[in-house]
């Protein structure tokens, strides 16, 4: 039950720290065996290639280092802003983390090159967000051009989760360094993360809640989670240009306005009014498809770039 006197826009679920803990356990307990059973099938069906070293070893501290800063990162915002920050530890991107410094710390270049293909869009979009932001400054009409990282500039946002959250530039341009003599992009690595951020999709869709209480902060505080877009599109991102796509590749399904207000062409916001199990797996399905097609072109304009300039 809500708090009396509390509005909020969508459902909010009670934030129970015994399930907060579960839901992460679970679905690190999911996808890191899955993750690690899948990178040793392909490495046995699909080798790396001559000339491709398989071993990471002059790179273990880097992900030594990178496994402490998660550790770090779970703790302090947890000690900081309360246990709803279990859940977050399910987005991708801190995911990516965890599989990334285990696959460095055991020579797994592949299940490296899956992670960076995983957070390739999310990170590039943060350079484009944070460089506008600087350049337009805080008081512009629209500061944030994307909405991404929007969320830096919160009221709630604690100077810890400010702080952890440099981690979407840093982390992108650093698995690049480590993947430098593996080909930067080892083979199987696409087609790695699909089946990847698919599991973790719908393990996030079925683990976590679209918003919680986060009663740390106050009783009526709510907490946008929305884990990896698993409930709906991301709240803050909404533009009309999606209405090209909706009309060329969604002809007879009915666009919802979506909340907020938004226009009745914002394709990226077609399932926010839809619900039940048929709503879950449509919007599961056109989520997934989105994400991982053009979680590819980054990467793979990256990849010839330095391919090139080698």
């Amino acid at each position: 039950m809500a708090p009396a006197g509390s509005k909020v826009e969508g459902p909010v679920a009670m934030l129970d720290v015994p399930s907060a803990i579960a839901s992460a356990a679970i679905g690190y307990g999911i996808v890191v065996p899955f993750a690690v059973y899948l990178n040793d099938f392909l490495a046995v069906a699909y080798p790396l290639g001559d000339g491709v070293d398989g071993s990471m070893e002059e790179m273990h501290n880097i992900g030594w280092f990178i496994l402490a800063y998660v550790t770090f990162l779970l703790v302090g915002r947890v000690a900081d802003a309360g246990w709803h920050n279990m859940y977050e530890m399910l987005w991708a991107c801190n995911v990516a983390m965890v599989l990334a410094g285990y696959g460095i710390v055991t020579d797994r270049p592949r299940l490296v090159g899956a992670t960076w293909v995983m957070i390739s869009l999310d990170q590039t979009l943060w350079y484009i967000e944070i460089a506008c932001r600087l350049y337009r400054g805080k008081n512009h009409p629209r500061p944030w051009i994307i909405g991404v990282a929007k969320y830096l500039d919160a009221p709630e946002t604690t100077r810890m989760k400010f702080w952890t959250a440099w981690h979407h530039l840093w982390f992108f341009p650093l698995i690049i360094y480590t993947l430098k003599g593996h080909g930067y992009v080892p083979v199987g690595s696409y087609p790695f993360q699909v089946v990847l951020m698919t599991v973790l999709g719908i393990t996030s869709r079925l683990l976590t809640p679209y918003q919680v209480y986060e009663p740390k902060i106050s009783a009526t505080h709510v907490v946008y989670l929305n884990i990896n877009l698993s409930h709906k599109f991301w709240k803050d991102i909404h533009t009309r240009s999606w209405g090209k796509v909706d009309r060329f590749f969604a002809r007879g399904w009915e666009c919802s306005p979506g909340l907020n207000g938004r226009p009745i062409d914002d394709f990226s916001h077609i399932y926010d009014n839809e619900s039940g199990l048929v709503g879950s797996v449509k919007y599961l399905l056109w989520a997934n498809l989105i994400l991982n097609i053009v979680n590819m072109a980054p990467t793979l304009v990256i990849s010839i770039v330095l391919a090139v300039t080698a």
